[in-house]
């Protein structure tokens, strides 16, 4: 009976392996996210800034006007 209690209780390594690799993987998860976060904000700056550079003195009515302009 022991015999068969050992066999189904995780040893205190394999635990330790378990949580290390599951901290492993979100560091590296974290760290994904933060560059692609990065990556589009680049992406995002690069946006904004080609479409000011075509709206430069125009008047760009806000999402609340009407296509005319009015509101």
């Amino acid at each position: 009976m022991l015999t068969g209690l050992k066999e189904r209780l995780v040893s205190s390594e394999a635990v330790a392996e378990a949580v290390k690799a599951y901290a492993a993987e979100m560091n590296r998860l974290n760290h994904d996210r933060r560059a692609q976060a990065a990556a589009d904000q680049k992406a995002l700056a690069k946006i904004e800034k080609a479409i000011a550079g075509r709206h430069r003195g125009r008047h760009v009515p806000a999402i609340h006007e009407g296509a005319d302009g009015r509101a």
